[in-house]
């Protein structure tokens, strides 16, 4: 566990890329991506609260409580405007942030993101309620195994499902096992964040990558994200699901590069 509230990990040199990862991950998830990228920019992985080697934060539960407890404790580390980029629960703060403060995002890239996590009745692109409800009862009684189905649920579908599943198992047990606590409060953000109604605050540029064989997050969501955001482009990769940087990594950082670039 870090003595810093939030652990931040720098690597290369160049603009700044904020990488932010998804439910019960941690940032090094993202090794196989930013191997590549640091020959470009300075990429900036980060633990979220509770998650790897980051602190708990009772706010966990609140997107802009904890929105504005991550740019408190990157601020330090910025060198003008970075980039943020989110994937899955990590694409609701880094959405919320370009929401909040323009001012401080130059580009923004949404990994399997979407503005509504949870099925509502004018919501039909999310996750239904019991799905959340079940992931949430289960971690009580066995994290390994919940941990496990909801890796297992991301590669569903996808090309080179048990090559890539049995990948994203060694990288997100590399480190220790998140806080308890900051997985329920991770499962109510999910639940309780919807910022359809914000969106069109949303002016920079941005780049919507997403699975087509994605279980958890369809392309329909991503589709709407490009609707409501003026200046978006949407890449879909056909034979990936839920982590197209694990399924599809060339083809990823590619397009990665050539809109950062």
């Amino acid at each position: 566990m870090s003595s810093e509230p939030l652990y931040i990990e720098s690597h290369g040199e160049g603009p700044q890329l904020v990488l932010l990862h998804g439910w019960g991950m941690h940032s090094g998830v993202f090794k196989p991506i930013v191997d590549e990228l640091k020959n470009n920019f300075n990429v900036l992985l980060v633990d979220l609260p509770g998650h790897g080697d980051s602190q708990a934060f009772d706010g966990f539960n609140n997107i802009d409580k904890c929105t504005d407890y991550l740019l408190t404790n990157l601020k330090p580390r910025l060198k003008g405007k970075p980039i943020f980029c989110g994937w899955s629960t990590g694409s609701l703060m880094t959405q919320n942030i370009a929401i909040k403060y323009p001012e401080l995002v130059e580009k923004i890239v949404l990994i399997t993101g979407t503005p509504s996590f949870e099925t509502k009745p004018d919501w039909l692109h999310g996750v239904k309620f019991d799905v959340l409800e079940k992931f949430k009862t289960d971690l009580t009684s066995n994290f390994e195994k919940t941990l496990s189905r909801f890796l297992a649920l991301q590669f569903m579908h996808s090309e080179g499902q048990k090559e890539n599943l049995r990948l994203a198992r060694e990288l997100v047990f590399a480190k220790q096992a998140p806080n308890m606590e900051m997985l329920q409060a991770g499962l109510e953000l999910l639940k309780s964040t919807d910022l359809r109604a914000q969106l069109n605050k949303i002016k920079c540029d941005t780049l919507i990558l997403n699975g087509e064989r994605d279980s958890l997050v369809p392309t329909t969501a991503a589709r709407y994200l490009a609707e409501k955001i003026e200046q978006a482009k949407s890449v879909i990769f056909r034979s990936s699901g839920h982590a197209p940087f694990l399924s599809s990594t060339k083809q990823f950082n590619d397009n990665l590069k050539q809109f950062l670039l």
